[in-house]
């Protein structure tokens, strides 16, 4: 799949925006209760095709997507779980041009295997989302596309020689929550790779 210049721009005015606010960070006058913990900048591919045709390698990626992305701690579990929210802005290219907004609770899971040298995070999450702007249409060839579907991932991520700043591989899916938020069979998968940046102090 080819990825036109207007893309590639965006992605790295995307990355620069947000390394510039991290690094800037302790010039903002705000406590850590009322900032937003980390923030992230990410893109990658998708496809209309359900998780068993992917599994079998049949698989079709139609379209793309960059965007930002801001979480928020909430409650640290046992010292090395937490609890929180994530909010992300989406724009979607090739098979549909919409934005996306998503809203999701996540639980993280810091260093599950205990690693000194490749330490790795692994997060699920699960919320909203929704499509707004142009039509949707992705997901419409098994019924017509429904704007507002449940949102669901699973993320592995390693930290970078920077302590505070992180690289991610997410699975993005989009689905009708076993048919109660659409018909069976609508939803889309995305494979996502990012940097997030903590902004605490």
């Amino acid at each position: 799949m080819k990825i036109n210049k207007y893309i590639i721009l965006l992605l790295c005015a995307l990355f620069l925006a947000v390394k510039t606010q991290a690094e800037s960070v302790d010039d903002i006058p705000k406590t850590q209760e009322e900032m937003v913990n980390n923030i992230g900048v990410f893109g990658g591919i998708g496809t209309d095709d359900n998780i068993q045709q992917i599994m079998e390698g049949k698989i079709h990626f139609k379209s793309g997507m960059v965007g930002v992305s801001a979480q928020k701690d909430l409650v640290n579990i046992t010292p090395s779980t937490q609890f929180n929210v994530e909010g992300q802005l989406i724009q979607h290219f090739k098979a549909q041009t919409c934005q996306e907004i998503t809203m999701a609770l996540l639980i993280k899971a810091s260093n599950v295997f205990n690693a000194e040298k490749v330490p790795l995070n692994f997060t699920i999450g699960d919320g909203l989302s929704l499509l707004v702007g142009s039509v949707p249409k992705l997901e419409s060839h098994q019924a017509k596309p429904r704007r507002l579907l449940n949102y669901f991932f699973l993320e592995a991520a390693t930290p970078l020689p920077r302590k505070d700043t992180e690289i991610f591989f997410r699975w993005h899916h989009r689905c009708h929550m076993f048919g109660l938020m659409a018909p069976n069979g609508t939803g889309s998968n995305f494979f996502l790779l990012g940097v997030r940046f903590k902004l605490e102090p």
